[in-house]
């Protein structure tokens, strides 16, 4: 039997934090000459949050037992 639970990856919400900037929205590195310099997450597109990977988005995943 199959049913619909609320996915615990992202606790329903369909997104989750974006890893890559921490949910930031931007990461800062040191380029070649050592200044500072931001760029916006590529990964999120400066969101801080991006499609849970386990529901794609849904809140939800099927459980079967």
């Amino acid at each position: 039997m199959c049913q619909r639970i609320e996915c615990p990856n992202c606790k329903g919400k369909g997104y989750e934090t974006c890893y890559r900037c921490n949910g930031l929205g931007f990461y800062s590195y040191t380029n070649d000459d050592g200044e500072q310099a931001v760029e916006i997450c590529v990964r999120c597109d400066g969101k801080g949050t991006i499609e849970c990977t386990r529901c794609w988005g849904r809140g939800t995943i099927i459980d079967t037992f």
